[in-house]
């Protein structure tokens, strides 16, 4: 969104080192301003519609990495972590089906999941496995 000030910025207390993850993260906080943008903009449902089903693409394939990289380092915690991967995936589904039956006070539920996907699983979940994959030599 080219002239925007974007809603969310990426910020270093958000990395956990490991290139690729923290790509993936940055591309989080880049759908969070997509979301944003779109309530701003009261976009149609089809809009938004777009944006969740970009979501869920994107989040299928990170917490694939994600648990790829924690199954190498064998994570303790992997099971837990997956876990919360799938009840993340299954809010996703429901805001998707909210929002393709045009109901618009899920954009901003969709954005307030968005915002705790950040600040609860990103710095406190994700940076709990941080440790273990630089033990294992994955930068």
């Amino acid at each position: 969104m080219p002239g925007l000030t974007p809603f969310m910025e990426w910020m270093d207390e958000y990395r956990v080192d490991i290139e690729a993850i923290d790509r993936q993260h940055q591309g989080i906080v880049a759908l969070i301003n997509e979301v944003h943008h779109a309530m701003l903009t009261d976009a149609p449902p089809l809009v938004m519609d777009g944006i969740v089903r970009k979501l869920t693409t994107y989040a299928e394939e990170h917490f694939d990495f994600e648990e790829q990289c924690m199954e190498l380092c064998h994570f303790s915690h992997l099971t837990e972590h997956r876990c919360q991967h799938r009840e993340m995936m299954r809010r996703i589904t429901a805001f998707g089906a909210g929002i393709q039956e045009g109901d618009r006070s899920t954009y901003q539920a969709l954005l307030d999941f968005l915002m705790e996907w950040l600040g609860e699983h990103i710095l406190k979940s994700d940076h709990r496995y941080k440790d273990a994959l630089h033990a294992a030599g994955l930068r």
